[in-house]
């Protein structure tokens, strides 16, 4: 992480040596992303869901992320079906576990959500395990995202060479700066495996505790330079889009 602070540093100085903004200084133009809301729906009741994603949903974004993980099978599709009422099928869920589960567990409860329209099953397991993860990628139909512990771009090519996933989120704090992110980018690229993003934020000052999460803002400037950023690679590689941001 250090690492990556630095490297953001550096292009942020250059950035402002030059008078422009960041996503300019690479030979781009900011232009409107998907996001999906990760600022909430964590472990709790239904009820609570419930409540919590009429509060999302009224925010404006068109999909949520839902962190999974209680103790059955049956607790998580209640906490599906929880959020799915009030948000409706129009309105992407991206699923979480934060690597709760064993790898059977993953095929198991994978197969039972799949069956409910989820997006993607997120970091199911723990996330350096890819051959495990190549095992589930294979077993189920729902595609498989992970990406945001990548340890730079090498650790992103270790997990692509053992086709552990689907999808692939970077995150720019962990995958090595502004540098990092776009090597990852030009992986995913020529590699053909649809990229999203992690950890987007807009803060409102300097006083955020997230301090990497406050040095990737500072590097980029401001939200719509990040896009421009995506834009730019994924315009020069010709071979994808980036699908979703991350808003927390």
């Amino acid at each position: 992480m250090a690492l990556s602070v630095f490297d953001m540093a550096l292009w942020d100085a250059l950035a402002r040596s030059r008078g422009m903004p960041l996503a300019a200084l690479l030979g781009s133009t900011p232009r409107d992303l998907q996001a999906y809301d990760s600022r909430g729906l964590g472990l709790m009741e239904p009820d609570h869901l419930s409540k919590e994603a009429e509060a999302l949903l009224a925010k404006g974004l068109k999909a949520v992320k839902l962190r999974l993980g209680y103790p059955s099978a049956k607790e998580d599709i209640a906490a599906l079906k929880a959020v799915r009422r009030v948000v409706g099928d129009a309105v992407a869920i991206m699923v979480d576990y934060n690597q709760a589960l064993t790898a059977a567990e993953a095929i198991a409860r994978g197969r039972q959500l799949e069956k409910e329209g989820i997006y993607w099953l997120e970091e199911p397991i723990l996330h350096e395990d890819h051959e495990a993860y190549a095992s589930i990628a294979r077993e189920l139909d729902v595609p498989i995202q992970i990406g945001e512990n990548f340890n730079g771009p090498q650790g992103m090519l270790c997990a692509l060479r053992a086709r552990a996933c689907d999808y692939v989120m970077p995150d720019v704090a962990r995958i090595g700066g502004v540098t990092g992110w776009m090597q990852a980018a030009a992986l995913a690229a020529a590699l053909i495996y649809p990229l999203q993003a992690c950890r987007i934020a807009v803060l409102r000052g300097p006083t955020s505790r997230d301090s990497w999460t406050y040095a990737s803002f500072m590097t980029l400037a401001k939200f719509a330079e990040f896009q421009g950023i995506l834009t730019f690679y994924w315009r020069r590689l010709r071979r994808n889009s980036v699908q979703w941001i991350e808003y927390k």
